[in-house]
């Protein structure tokens, strides 16, 4: 079954301490997601958990080794790499390992940090699509060192943070936290340069609504291509 998808304003809305959520599905794609996603068996999530990790984790989970999740999975690559605010904040260059989880009353997944390398790959990016919103608890924690921060995701927002930040889904109360989650390899390597380039091509887009003339903003675009060429690897 394919999924049928019309791009929906894939753009910034908050960010603090290095963490962005992003609107990127409307109610009517996010449901044709979750119909397709409701054909599909989950298996524990213990099953991709390592170590000590097994031992704080209590969800459920469709990994892409499943091929009838392929569509799911595929139509969420697709956010990454269309010329969206997504795709300029990310830098993505390879979704890896994304899957759905689906968290119901007394799952959670307590304090973590994701690996460094997963399928050979460096991650620097982690990311979690919220697919539902009618669930009490599972609130995405993170904690940056000098502050915590809670996430209550809605409907078909995404929240993108740099992989390494100790985080934990605190116990869902009531109702079924269903999400996919996946980690990003990045042609940016570096969080803040990442966010300093995102910065240079938001600020040049809001110029361009204001200038007569846009070869007023010539030099800004070589300067941003210059240092997208300079940190891209």
């Amino acid at each position: 079954k394919r999924l049928h998808r019309v791009i929906y304003g894939a753009f910034f809305i908050y960010r603090r301490n290095k963490m962005r959520v992003f609107n990127v599905y409307n109610e009517t794609q996010v449901q044709q997601m979750v119909d397709h996603i409701r054909q599909l068996e989950f298996k524990d999530g213990k099953d991709t958990a390592s170590g000590s990790a097994k031992d704080i984790k209590q969800n459920y989970q469709i990994t892409q080794e499943v091929k009838a999740a392929a569509p799911v999975f595929n139509d969420i690559r697709k956010l990454f790499f269309e010329d969206g605010m997504l795709s300029k904040y990310t830098t993505a260059k390879e979704v890896i390992s994304p899957r759905v989880a689906s968290y119901k009353e007394g799952g959670y997944y307590g304090w973590h940090v994701d690996m460094a390398v997963m399928n050979q790959k460096r991650t620097d990016m982690s990311f979690t699509l919220m697919l539902s919103d009618g669930f009490e608890g599972g609130e995405l924690e993170m904690d940056f060192g000098d502050m915590r921060k809670t996430v209550k995701l809605k409907k078909g927002q995404m929240v993108v943070y740099p992989t390494g930040v100790l985080h934990q889904v605190n116990p869902v109360t009531s109702g079924e936290r269903l999400c996919v989650v996946g980690w990003l390899n990045c042609g940016v390597r570096d969080q803040e340069d990442r966010e300093a380039l995102f910065k240079m091509s938001y600020e040049i887009n809001r110029l361009k609504q204001s200038v007569k003339d846009p070869s007023e903003l010539n030099q800004l675009n070589y300067l941003l291509q210059h240092f997208r060429r300079k940190l891209m690897q």
